[in-house]
């Protein structure tokens, strides 16, 4: 498998993984003043600003290695990661049953 590798397509691709959380972010930062007019601090997490770009490199790696030299293509791309992760994510741990712990495992003696 030959890589060809193309900074302008891992911009796309990163800029597409990043779409969805600059509106999610908007999205917060607009609803965040109370009933008495007062704004809301934001609070952020060290994990979210190390998460954050790792997630919008992989992004940008995704769209490279596609190999496809139209931007959209990779900017869709970056943009569909997510749902990609947390699809793979689910079916590497899927969820566990709301009202309790986990059924034993059960061994054959």
């Amino acid at each position: 498998m030959d890589a060809d590798w193309s900074w302008w397509r891992f911009w796309w691709g990163a800029l597409g993984a990043a779409a969805p959380e600059i509106v999610r972010l908007y999205q917060i930062v607009t609803k965040r003043v109370t009933e008495q007019g007062r704004l809301t601090p934001l609070k952020f997490s060290r994990t979210y600003f190390i998460v954050s770009p790792l997630f919008f490199v992989v992004g940008g790696a995704v769209a490279s290695g596609w190999g496809d030299n139209n931007a959209m293509k990779c900017f869709y791309l970056g943009v569909s990661l997510p749902f990609v992760v947390s699809s793979a994510a689910k079916i590497i741990r899927p969820d566990r049953p709301e009202d309790g712990p986990p059924p034993p495992i059960v061994t054959p003696t």
